[in-house]
């Protein structure tokens, strides 16, 4: 689930990756694990905003934001959503839900992090991620 939103200063603590982050070039860079019990959320956000970047083409050429959960800051992560970028500047919610993370790890999942996934040959990627709680309206 994906939604635009308006602006939003997150505390340091819900920070995946800060505003003004260096650009990333490497293929796979994994982001800081933050301290969260997920599961316990019926559904949360993490809201993801990049700036444009160069060289983009359909399948061959482009970036991804994953979003990944682990029961210890340097065990194993397990994604549980997934943003893909077309060169284009974008804000926008990437929405998980509670259950979605309960099945995706056998032991609670604790920490939750970005991963940026470079394919192919586009340029730098500047993004900043933080988690958003989901507010449900009746």
């Amino acid at each position: 689930m994906y939604s635009r939103i308006s602006e939003f200063t997150p505390d340091a603590m819900l920070e995946l990756r800060p505003q003004g982050a260096p650009a990333l070039a490497a293929t796979d860079t994994a982001g800081v694990a933050r301290k969260i019990s997920a599961q316990t959320f019926l559904s949360l956000s993490v809201v993801i905003t990049a700036s444009g970047f160069t060289s983009y083409s359909p399948g061959i050429s482009y970036w991804e934001v994953i979003v990944e959960v682990s029961d210890t800051p340097t065990g194993v992560f397990v994604e549980v959503g997934r943003l893909a970028l077309r060169g284009n500047p974008v804000k926008v919610r990437v929405g998980i839900h509670g259950a979605e993370i309960e099945h995706a790890t056998a032991n609670p999942a604790n920490y939750i992090r970005t991963r940026a996934i470079r394919t192919g040959n586009p340029g730098n990627l500047s993004y900043s991620a933080y988690v958003a709680p989901v507010i449900h309206h009746p």
